[in-house]
């Protein structure tokens, strides 16, 4: 763990904590395997919490306790808010005295921070749900989602929306319920069961939980349909989510709508359609400043331009989308277009292009596999 979640533990200052953990490294009771962050042996953690049941309080433990999910929840948080915007927002209960927060600067440094903690967090979310902490079960699946989804954890998010919603339904929370079921349905489909992801989302479509709620159910439901080759489906699930983000005043998601509009073009071939509704896509999502939005309508555009011949305008366009996924972290994103800048570079008459572009999309796709 870090200095800032043994801080948090402990209820005290990371200043305090700091020269306490490295002498308990230089007596050899835990190790600094990396700088600030410290680990020991099983046994050891073993007989640590067999002293920790003998000498403290059910209730000061449960303190602790509370005091150590604080931390990752709030820590989370803030990572989720700099990588992921747009994210729909979770108001947190105030963190318990005595809990360090990360200070994280940015996004990348939030990147960091979840990948640091990864197996913690994950195991934070299966000892909340297990002992009651309900809240913190489902808003730090919440937080976790994007992270876990861009980085193709797709079997850690399904256990772990599981547990929320079952956490959600413990807490009587609607909004929590919907969510994580909505979370359910990405992991299923991003698995292979579209079938799953489609009958998750329509109980999540049961809550009442207001317009933007209902906007990313029937969004997500464009996915679902194109995977099963609905196009039909698509198309009035982007109509349905496209109202109810506009009844929510919800711009970034209209221009998130716009943009799969755009995609249902390219598949119907209706080339310059797709030109102007992603062009109208990306100038919204310029306007209100999401930059990682933007990687999928500048794809499309890439992919229109390519199906219409004009090849070095394509390569231009997936040059940005690129590094909008890379800056995201969006690993599916990056892996299928950099197959499509490779098929342009072929068209193109660039052959060496095209397998390293190929070469650095299996690698990717091979990570997610293992994932």
């Amino acid at each position: 763990m870090s200095v800032a979640a043994a801080a948090s533990l402990s209820g005290d200052t990371a200043t305090r904590i700091q020269p306490l953990l490295t002498e308990l490294a230089a007596a050899g009771l835990v190790e600094e395997h990396r700088l600030g962050r410290f680990t020991c042996h099983d046994l050891l953690r073993a007989f640590a919490g067999e002293l920790a049941g003998e000498r403290s309080e059910p209730v000061e433990s449960r303190t602790a306790i509370h005091r150590l999910l604080d931390h990752y929840l709030h820590t989370a948080h803030r990572a989720a808010d700099l990588q992921f915007p747009s994210r729909t927002a979770t108001t947190l209960a105030p963190a318990q005295p005595g809990v360090s927060i990360g200070a994280l600067s940015d996004g990348p440094h939030g990147a960091a921070w979840f990948t640091a903690e990864h197996e913690n967090l994950t195991a934070a979310v299966r000892y909340a749900a297990a002992h009651r902490f309900d809240t913190h079960a489902w808003q730090l699946t919440w937080s976790l989602a994007t992270y876990l989804d861009r980085r193709g954890h797709w079997t850690d998010l399904h256990l772990l929306a599981v547990e929320a919603t079952e956490a959600g339904h413990r807490l009587h929370n609607d909004d929590a319920q919907a969510r994580s079921l909505r979370l359910q349905a990405r992991a299923q489909l991003r698995l292979g069961d579209p079938y799953a992801a489609a009958d998750l989302l329509s109980r999540a479509l049961a809550f009442d939980t207001g317009a933007a709620a209902r906007g990313h159910a029937y969004y997500a439901l464009v996915e679902v349909a194109i995977e099963l080759g609905d196009t039909d489906g698509a198309q009035a699930h982007l109509t349905r989510a496209l109202d109810e983000f506009r009844k929510a005043g919800d711009a970034v998601w209209q221009a998130n709508v716009l943009s799969a509009t755009g995609w249902l073009h390219v598949q119907a071939r209706r080339y310059r359609q797709a030109v102007v509704v992603c062009s109208e896509a990306l100038a919204l999502q310029q306007r209100v400043g999401t930059p990682q939005e933007q990687a999928s309508s500048l794809d499309t555009l890439g992919l229109a331009h390519h199906r219409l011949g004009d090849l070095d305008e394509a390569t231009g366009l997936y040059d940005r989308a690129i590094e909008s996924f890379e800056q995201a972290g969006d690993l599916p994103g990056l892996a299928a277009t950099l197959t499509r800048r490779a098929d342009t570079h072929a068209s193109a008459g660039h052959p060496t292009a095209a397998h390293a572009d190929r070469e650095r999309a299996a690698g990717i796709q091979e990570q997610l596999r293992l994932a």
